[in-house]
């Protein structure tokens, strides 16, 4: 395997000639994290998962990095050289488990799983703003619960195809070596998430009760969160699918999606514990909406509201940011694809 290492110095500055794949731009000098000054474009797109490799003048390891094999401190080696302890290639410790190295059917495959996952993002929440409208111009539960079943197969198969495609493992590590938690997290909690939001959207409209109603509002509380499970879960594994281009900043950005996505929802359960125990405890009934809450529900409702929106909002700017990481993450799969493709390509015909 030829490893190809990133050469910058301490700063973090690329110290090599290399072309810019967009526009063609040297981008000797500029921040190995940057963007090309001459179109804008990652510079990661261009090194695709090429590991930085800060050296010194010499062109020697000038950082503390341990041996993937034997951990034996390989500062002071050069990067196209070898570990004095165990003779495992330096470029192995550095680029190891980089997607330019994954297979190429396993790259399309993953790369496809997310577009389909955008899709299926964006159909769940066309067939929910559907399903409202519904509820408003028809008042028949039985045609409801049926629109609402049908919106949740329809919805739901979509996801499932997508995330598994998106969570696939990587054939060519083994599955000890890979960090699966995420992924494994996400595939256990789709399937029960969609099965449950699907009955209790059907059950909801024959609800009618005062007692029905609270048993449906406290069983969105499982299904909130294991939905919250999936999104984690997800998150978790476009986190280390980022770290495999090299894409520092696209690894936090998936932190910062994941944590938003906590609170909304926390505010969300918060919102609903607080409105339904506080109908429980009063005997007064729930709200309607555009209702004014009658009496000592008035307080429980000002705060339930409050949450509810501040949880929606940043429920709503966690999907919005989680489909720009999508699209931003995907655009290094085809490429990756075709790099594989041709190393293997080219190994073939050197047999």
């Amino acid at each position: 395997m030829a490893y190809e290492p990133l050469h910058v110095d301490r700063e973090g500055r690329i110290i090599e000639e290399l072309p810019c794949s967009a526009c063609g731009h040297s981008l000797r000098g500029q921040s190995a994290g940057a963007a090309c000054p001459g179109c804008g474009e990652t510079i990661a797109l261009s090194t695709l998962g090429r590991a930085v490799c800060r050296v010194d003048e010499r062109g020697l390891l000038d950082e503390s990095l341990r041996c993937s094999t034997c951990g034996y401190d390989l500062r002071g080696i050069d990067p196209a050289g070898a570990c004095p302890e165990c003779h495992v290639p330096v470029g192995q410790s550095l680029e190891g488990n980089l997607l330019r190295y994954g297979d190429p059917r396993w790259t399309k495959k993953v790369g496809d799983g997310m577009l389909l996952y955008v899709i299926a993002i964006s159909l769940a929440i066309l067939l929910g703003i559907g399903a409202a409208l519904l509820r408003i111009f028809i008042k028949d539960a039985a045609v409801i619960a049926l629109v609402t079943i049908v919106a949740q197969v329809v919805s739901g198969i979509f996801s499932i195809v997508a995330l598994w495609w998106a969570t696939a493992p990587d054939p060519d590590t083994p599955l000890t070596a890979q960090n699966r938690m995420g992924a494994n997290i996400a595939r256990l909690c789709v399937i029960p998430a969609i099965v449950g939001g699907g009955a209790i959207g059907a059950a909801t409209p024959f609800a009618t009760s005062q007692q029905g109603q609270l048993i449906a509002m406290m069983l969105q509380v499982p299904v909130g969160l294991l939905n919250l499970a999936v999104a984690i879960g997800l998150l978790l594994h476009l986190r280390e699918l980022a770290r495999r281009v090299v894409d520092e900043k696209l690894a936090n950005w998936a932190r910062t999606i994941l944590w938003l996505n906590v609170i909304g929802a926390v505010l969300g359960i918060g919102a609903l514990v607080i409105i339904v125990s506080a109908s429980a405890v009063t005997g007064l009934p729930l709200p309607s909406p555009g209702q004014q809450p009658a009496g000592a529900m008035l307080g429980a409702g000002i705060a339930s509201g409050a949450l509810g929106c501040l949880g929606i909002l940043l429920s709503i700017i966690a999907t919005i940011w989680m489909i720009v990481l999508l699209f931003k993450l995907r655009k290094y799969f085809p490429a990756a694809s075709r790099a594989a493709s041709a190393r293997e390509t080219f190994r073939t015909a050197g047999r």
